[in-house]
């Protein structure tokens, strides 16, 4: 899902800002800022599901090693590009 698709403009960013103003006015923020979370674990997701923190219940569940630096690595430079974006 990239930025300008018509996809993410139409369905993914309305559902999201609608449901954080909703938990916001209901006066949810800790839920709203789950909320921001969990999209954006699926945004990150949409692509490749492996990206999802589904992975780490199964490990703690199973015992499995599924590794996750290919999690940790679009989650930091996100982080790092959002963060030099609000300097702007």
């Amino acid at each position: 899902m990239l930025y300008n698709s018509y996809i993410f403009i139409l369905v993914f960013l309305p559902a999201v800002l609608a449901g954080y103003f909703l938990l916001n006015h209901l006066k949810r923020y800790p839920l709203a800022l789950a909320w921001l979370c969990v999209a954006s674990l699926f945004f990150y997701g949409y692509f490749n599901w492996s990206y999802l923190p589904i992975i780490l219940v199964i490990n703690v569940l199973f015992g499995t090693d599924i590794s996750l630096l290919h999690l940790l690595l679009p989650l930091g430079i996100s982080f790092f590009t959002f963060q030099q974006m609000s300097y702007l």
